[in-house]
């Protein structure tokens, strides 16, 4: 892993980066596809866009891209989160807390280990819930193509695209509320948001562990 650390005392990743333009690399060459097979149609005098395929399209060729993009946007991702994060919470309930039983110690960890798998769970269950709907729509209109014909179809696709761009913005508040160390990292970060209570200085063992989480 390449670290570059810049003048202004940041640490930039050079390999998430990488990553991160792949993906959207990647992104861009998949949704060009309905570039390339469909054009739109305005029609004079409604407020309506009627979406026509190029000619020389078969219908079929349409209702197989819009399948299969789908499957990469709602299906392999849900299917790659379940697999990690049940991987994840399975492991993490298997492990064995090290040293001699203690009661309060094992009933605490316990504890946590029951809030991490169900954030987890939440997770997979929150991107399922904000998504399917789109999709769903994105399927029925390529096999029941009269959906569209529907009075407020218009108003339908707007509330499902909301529901699922709305999925990254649910993510911090389902952390904040189930991860300790994103609460303390939060505080620790925005001290200036917080209200401290009476006597309650941030402690030097955060303090270590904040500057730590920048070297």
């Amino acid at each position: 892993m390449v670290v570059v650390v810049g003048m202004v005392g940041k640490v930039v990743v050079v390999g998430k980066v990488v990553v991160v333009g792949k993906v959207v690399v990647v992104g861009k060459v998949v949704v060009v596809g309905k570039v390339v097979v469909v054009r739109m149609v305005v029609v004079v005098g409604k407020v309506v866009v009627v979406r026509k395929l190029q000619e020389g399209i078969k219908p079929m060729v349409m209702r197989t891209y819009s399948h299969v993009m789908v499957g990469l946007q709602f299906f392999l991702p849900l299917g790659v989160i379940s697999f990690a994060y049940i991987r994840m919470g399975w492991q993490l309930w298997g492990a064995r807390t090290p040293g001699n039983a203690e009661d309060a110690r094992d009933a605490h960890v316990l504890r946590k280990k029951k809030k991490i798998i169900k954030m987890l769970f939440i997770v997979v269950a929150l991107f399922a819930f904000c998504w399917a709907p789109l999709q769903s729509y994105h399927i029925l209109q390529e096999i029941y193509p009269n959906i569209n014909r529907y009075r407020y179809i218009n108003i339908i696709w707007f509330c499902c695209h909301w529901l699922a761009m709305s999925n990254s913005c649910c993510n911090p508040f389902i952390y904040a509320i189930y991860n300790e160390k994103y609460k303390r990292e939060f505080r620790l970060r925005f001290r200036c948001l917080v209200r401290e209570e009476p006597g309650g200085e941030i402690s030097e063992f955060d303090r270590s562990r904040h500057q730590m989480s920048f070297r």
